[in-house]
């Protein structure tokens, strides 16, 4: 009896030090996306797009859908821009707007820097389902500082909203996935989670079809494994799509304009924008992570051959099949890392796993500590450096290879020079101690 009364205190402990963690990484997370949000230029291209899209709705409501689904087919100029298939999100740029009080870039800008938050918190939501909840701080700590992730969450632009989306409809699989197994009336619930995040998730952005694929391979892979009825899983799959086509079709569209949409979503990729900025070889995309997020990357490489708890859990099918399909079908895409920028909350989660695996081999309390230790805090230093000098000192505002390597001084480019910089010790501060304060929970504390 004494043995379960220690063990349960013990468990109480780990929890309120984890939680502890947690809440300083989201702490993290949301100041730091607060505080790059202040003297971004932005862009007369898509994000000017997106503010007139959701001017009309704010103006109009709903029922002006149709007029907007018109003018963008009628209009050739702008057949090159985001259009109105991309409806979830043009519909909450216009609740962002309304909220914000005004229609305003900074409206949109602020929907960007809520799904970067939300974002941290799938993250470890994520971690604390596939592996344990050491595995979701550490992961949420390496989204929260992340390059990528802090630039698309300061622009007017949809693609944080589409990480957030997905790492939440991940989540909302991973219940699924439980619940099919177990409970029929949990089931239904789970279910409906999934395909609502599901069908938000199709509507963002064209290129989530394809992302889509993804949760796919997750079902087919999770019905050979478990070796139950294919049918509930093959409705589930089914279901988003015919929802979000629907969306569009409640909104106002036709089946023919959508396929005409669809068609100039299609003909974009060969602009000459794209061809000279978005071509290369289809490892490109690793690259481009590599560049702007070494640490990671190098760690969930590294965590490939480890023996761990994530290896050995259910959650390692999810994140093996997802980043695999999704990592594949990117190398399609142009080549942007913007369109690989979901799949890094897993390889986040790997990353986590590997520094984990070191920490629990250590010996002693205080070797766990220096390996936790500096592998939290080098890779926050290096996301902060990178940050400061490629979206900050040199202005990147569309993250292609070319002006990743420029900003990196790794190649010459003159036009990306003496835009200036923010200065913030004390962020820097704040991420170190916050760092610190995820080592000594996650390695001094480990979990029963």
């Amino acid at each position: 009896m004494r043995e379960i009364v220690e063990s349960s205190e013990r468990n109480a402990s780990v929890g309120r030090f984890t939680q502890a963690g947690l809440v300083a990484v989201v702490i993290l997370g949301a100041a730091v996306r607060l505080l790059v949000r202040e003297g971004v230029a932005f862009y007369p291209a898509d994000e000017a797009r997106y503010l007139a899209m959701a001017g009309t709705i704010v103006d109009g409501g709903l029922g002006a859908y149709p007029a907007l689904v018109a003018e963008h087919l009628q209009k050739t100029w702008l057949h090159e821009y985001p259009s109105p298939l991309r409806y979830a999100h043009v519909i909450l740029a216009a609740l962002a707007c309304k909220l914000h009080g005004s229609v305003s870039f900074a409206a949109l800008a602020g929907l960007s820097t809520a799904a970067g938050v939300v974002t941290v918190g799938a993250t470890a939501a994520l971690g604390a389902r596939m592996a344990s909840v050491r595995h979701g701080v550490v992961a949420a700590l390496f989204v929260a500082v992340s390059p990528l992730q802090l630039a698309l969450g300061r622009r007017a632009l949809q693609d944080e909203v589409v990480v957030a989306s997905c790492a939440l409809t991940l989540l909302a699989f991973t219940y699924v996935e439980r619940d099919l197994r177990f409970s029929a009336g949990k089931t239904l619930a789970s279910a409906g989670l999934f395909v609502a995040s599901a069908s938000g998730f199709l509507a963002l952005k064209e290129t989530s079809a394809l992302l889509y694929l993804s949760f796919i391979a997750l079902v087919v892979v999770d019905a050979l494994h478990r070796r139950g009825s294919w049918a509930p899983r093959v409705f589930l799959v089914l279901v988003p799509p015919a929802v979000a086509v629907l969306g569009f079709f409640f909104l106002g569209g036709s089946l023919e304009q959508g396929v005409e949409l669809l068609g100039l979503a299609a003909a974009s990729a060969e602009t000459p924008y794209a061809r000279a900025f978005m071509a290369g070889p289809p490892h490109r995309v690793i690259v481009d992570l590599f560049l702007l997020v070494p640490c990671t990357v190098g760690l969930a490489a590294a965590g490939l051959g480890e023996s761990s708890r994530l290896r050995t859990s259910a959650g390692w099918r999810v994140a093996a099949t997802f980043a695999t399909v999704a990592l594949v079908v990117a190398a399609g895409l142009p080549k942007n890392v913007r369109f690989t920028a979901a799949v890094e909350p897993l390889l986040a989660i790997y990353a986590a796993d590997t520094l984990l695996a070191w920490s629990d081999g250590a010996t002693t309390t205080a070797k766990r500590l220096v390996v936790m230790g500096a592998g939290c805090m080098l890779p926050v230093l290096a996301s902060w450096a990178i940050f400061t000098r490629v979206f900050l000192e040199r202005g990147v505002y569309d993250p292609t290879t070319v002006d990743l390597l420029a900003a990196l001084d790794a190649v010459p480019h003159p036009g990306l020079m003496g835009l200036g910089t923010l200065a913030a010790p004390w962020l820097v501060l704040l991420a170190c101690v916050t760092a610190f304060t995820v080592a000594w929970t996650v390695a001094v504390h480990d979990e029963a």
